[in-house]
């Protein structure tokens, strides 16, 4: 039972560390239409928390667009992707938060085999 919970564990810590790792990519020059068919150009990214896209716009430096992650009909064009640090230690932990689960699993699951049976 408790390596099936280790599993469910390491799956949860997968699914959040890739979320995460995806949300912390950046997609420089790139163009975006909404559902109603308005263009967004500029650096995007997308908010931690709530996964909305943020756009930098190119032409007027700190003019910022938060658009919410339902009115996004699709990406037209990047220019080039981004993947910062942040992206990549994200990644890196979650693999290794992924290996400590299921090496402690399975080391308690060694010892637990070792021991001697009452019965015996």
């Amino acid at each position: 039972m408790r390596s099936l919970l280790t599993f469910a564990l390491a799956l949860f810590v997968f699914y959040t560390g890739l979320n995460l790792a995806a949300r912390l990519q950046v997609h420089e020059q790139a163009k975006l239409i909404d559902k109603s068919g308005q263009v967004f150009e500029g650096r995007m990214s997308r908010d931690i928390l709530t996964g909305d896209y943020r756009i930098d716009s190119p032409s007027s430096v700190g003019e910022v667009r938060i658009i919410p992650k339902e009115q996004i009909g699709g990406l037209v064009y990047v220019e080039s992707d981004g993947l910062p640090w942040q992206s990549t230690v994200t990644m890196y932990g979650t693999i290794v938060l992924m290996l400590l689960l299921f090496g402690y699993d399975i080391f308690r699951s060694m010892r637990k085999g070792e021991r001697p049976t009452d019965r015996a």
